[in-house]
């Protein structure tokens, strides 16, 4: 018998690794006074669906879903937040703010790859009841002060602004009017991201955007003054970042900022994203809580690891030998003792 694809033995010689991210996690995450929070693996598939998106990528092609024996159709995450949301609710626990981080595995059907596989795991932080752009920035700044402690430089933060509700919507809107016209120059891909997610037809490395209208210009007075006040936090903590229109990630519940961290090592190959989040004011309300201000990162463990790996700044396994005791037959009881 062999182990399923794209799952892998975490052994003896390896465990090194995991141990000092999860080192750098407990130490950081008590520094920022970030509560752990632990939920199923596994929710009914509606908390997914809700939250993700009833026709974004993860659901129609990745999840791991099943029905079990009282016919409830289940799923096994694929991410960190949305059962974190549901907790929230169930428990109450939105009565007061909360920072609340996690770790543990996720499963999506998705084509093994390095840094990639279908049981994989993820670190991620939520921040609920927090509102302003300093939240935003604190949340960047843990992130990247983590990677720094785990010793990966090689790094560069990207962000982006999608504006609430009704901003996102009209740039949709625009990017609509803007592809239609050349649907059939686009990739089978891309064409059905227009019917469904245009927003992520920007994930597409490959397409020339000069032309293509921009959410800044679409932003209100008020979200072009956030916006300006979260780049001012970052500057003020000296963190770098660039502007990248192409980041919109995939997942529908994000609004307001988002960022993603990508890794500069050569050794990388497309798949270069550690970790990415950003801002979520509406899930909490459309699971049926009350409206409650969110924002959060989530990042892959093992693109972590590969990352450390390639810096050369994971620790050598140890032997953890100190004495041993040597004996004769006639003596193993007391050496035993």
């Amino acid at each position: 018998m062999q182990k399923p694809k794209g799952t892998v033995d975490i052994t003896p010689q390896t465990i090194r690794g995991w141990h000092q991210l999860e080192e750098a996690i407990k130490s950081l995450t008590q520094m920022y006074h970030i509560q752990e929070i632990r939920t199923p693996v596994f929710e009914t598939t509606e908390v997914f669906h809700r939250s993700v998106g009833e026709l974004s990528d993860i659901v129609t092609k990745e999840t791991y879903t099943f029905f079990d024996r009282g016919e409830r159709s289940m799923t096994l995450r694929p991410e960190g937040t949305a059962g974190i949301v549901r907790s929230l609710i169930e428990q109450k626990l939105y009565i007061q703010p909360q920072k609340l981080y996690y770790t543990g595995p996720m499963f999506r059907y998705e084509r093994p790859q390095a840094g990639r596989q279908r049981q994989f795991h993820q670190f991620g932080v939520e921040y609920f009841g927090y509102e302003d752009a300093a939240s935003d920035a604190e949340i960047v700044a843990f992130a990247v002060t983590w990677l720094e402690l785990l010793g990966i430089h090689d790094y560069v933060l990207k962000i982006n602004y999608l504006g609430d509700h009704e901003t996102k919507a009209r740039y949709t809107k625009a990017l609509v009017d803007y592809f239609t016209p050349i649907k059939a120059t686009l990739s089978k891909d891309n064409q059905s991201r227009l019917a469904v997610n245009p927003l992520r037809i920007l994930d597409d490395a490959s397409l020339d955007l000069q032309g293509l209208p921009t959410i800044e210009s679409m932003l209100s007075d008020a979200e072009q003054e956030y916006l300006q006040r979260f780049s001012s936090y970052l500057d003020a903590l000296q963190i770098p970042f660039e502007r990248d229109p192409r980041i919109v990630r995939g997942l529908d519940y994000y609004t307001g900022i988002v960022f993603e961290v990508q890794s500069t090592h050569p050794s990388f190959g497309s798949q270069t994203a550690l970790l990415g989040g950003g801002r979520y004011d509406q899930l909490v309300a459309e699971f049926g809580g009350p409206q409650t201000p969110a924002v959060g990162f989530a990042a892959g463990l093992e693109r972590v690891l590969l990352a450390m790996e390639y810096e050369g700044v994971l620790e050598p396994p140890k032997d953890g030998i100190d004495v041993a005791v040597c004996f004769m037959p006639e003596t193993a009881t007391d050496a035993f003792r």
